[in-house]
């Protein structure tokens, strides 16, 4: 996929409807809903309001955590406390 059909692609999708953006979120990283809800009240609580934006950063946040663990051969799966860790670090070293 090229660069401008990507673009329009999470496009597309970040508009979506709550409910039809959950279920590809999941479809695509492997999220289920309540992890999802997990981060979006996360990424809500320290400071991205807007919705657009904080969706945008849902799937940066996704994409990158995806590529690492994706390369050491691991679904998206988190320990007690790990989804934490991750979010702090990301909202640190990207954000």
């Amino acid at each position: 996929m090229d660069n401008e059909n990507g673009r329009k692609s999470l496009e597309q999708n970040i508009n979506l409807p709550d409910r039809l953006f959950s279920t590809f979120v999941e479809e695509e990283y492997g999220v289920n809903k309540g992890v999802y809800n997990t981060i979006d009240s996360w990424f809500y609580k320290n400071g991205l309001h807007n919705l657009l934006i904080r969706r945008k950063t849902i799937i940066n946040f996704l994409c990158n955590l995806h590529d690492s663990m994706y390369s050491e051969g691991k679904k998206l799966k988190f320990g007690n406390g790990g989804l934490s860790v991750k979010l702090k670090d990301y909202l640190e070293n990207v954000i």
